[in-house]
């Protein structure tokens, strides 16, 4: 089994994004292991992995919530093959990063001078896509294997 993952920076921020894999057909139909940047409950801190996940309901005073652990495995818990992660080349789209963010604030600025409630609603929905371009840059990325029916 093998993972192969890309390491983009934007500015401190590091993640890492799943090109391409290939797995055994047992692991896709456990449906419980995660592949990407997790906490690992048991050494701590953030690792890039394959992981197990366990989802612990808590009910209290009438309130429920989940709680997500995640155990890093290195081998398939059904067949035993080995998982193999490769860290491919680094990419830094910080400056990509910043040409969004000042695009953001000319727009806001033209925002705060215009009277035409038109052009506000076009600068508006711009804006709009200039936050879902920013949200992807930092969304982390994971990928779960198989379907947990």
């Amino acid at each position: 089994m093998k993972f192969n993952f890309q390491r983009v920076k934007i500015k401190d921020d590091i993640r890492y994004h799943l090109v391409d894999y290939s797995s055994c057909d047992c692991i896709e139909k456990l449906g419980m292991v995660v592949v990407g940047e997790k906490t690992d409950e048991l050494t701590g801190g953030n690792k890039v992995g394959a992981f197990i996940e366990r989802i612990e309901v808590i009910e209290e005073c009438g309130y429920n919530w989940e709680n997500y652990f995640y155990y890093r495995i290195n081998k398939c818990p059904i067949c035993g093959e080995n998982i193999e992660i490769v860290i491919g080349e680094d990419i830094d789209i910080t400056q990509a990063y910043l040409n969004v963010i000042e695009e953001c604030r000319i727009i806001n600025d033209e925002i705060e001078k215009t009277d035409s409630k038109k052009k506000e609603v076009e600068l508006f929905k711009r804006r709009r896509e200039l936050d879902k371009i920013i949200d992807r840059f930092f969304c982390k990325e994971e990928f779960i294997l198989g379907s947990k029916e």
